[in-house]
């Protein structure tokens, strides 16, 4: 069982993960893919290892942007598999050419 991480916990973690932030409680990040199809190939990947992990992340897609979403429902918070979850999207976005971007304005913002 995956324990829920304090503010402290948080915020160090948090600074191995350029782009990413805490809002209203969950973990969350905008990347800008060089085109959808990349955007979407991302996506497709990220469902491959959410499904392994048994976590799944809230997915927003506006044109080549995704927004991504973590928290660990059943706990309400914040707990290590989003941090880890949140570390591979970020390895994979930024081996397929996509970058940190400003918030699309997805839900939640």
């Amino acid at each position: 069982m995956s324990r829920l991480l304090d503010d402290e916990e948080i915020t160090r973690q948090l600074g191995d993960l350029p782009g990413w932030e805490r809002v209203d409680g969950h973990l969350v990040a905008t990347y800008e893919s060089p085109t959808f199809l990349e955007a979407v190939r991302l996506v497709e990947w990220v469902a491959d290892e959410a499904e392994q992990m048994d976590h799944h992340p809230f997915i927003d897609i506006r044109m080549a942007r995704t927004r991504w979403e973590l928290w660990t429902h059943w706990r309400d918070g914040i707990t290590q598999l989003d941090v880890e979850l949140a570390h591979r999207i970020r390895q994979r976005a930024e081996a397929t050419g996509a970058r940190v971007a400003p918030p699309a304005g997805g839900p939640r913002r």
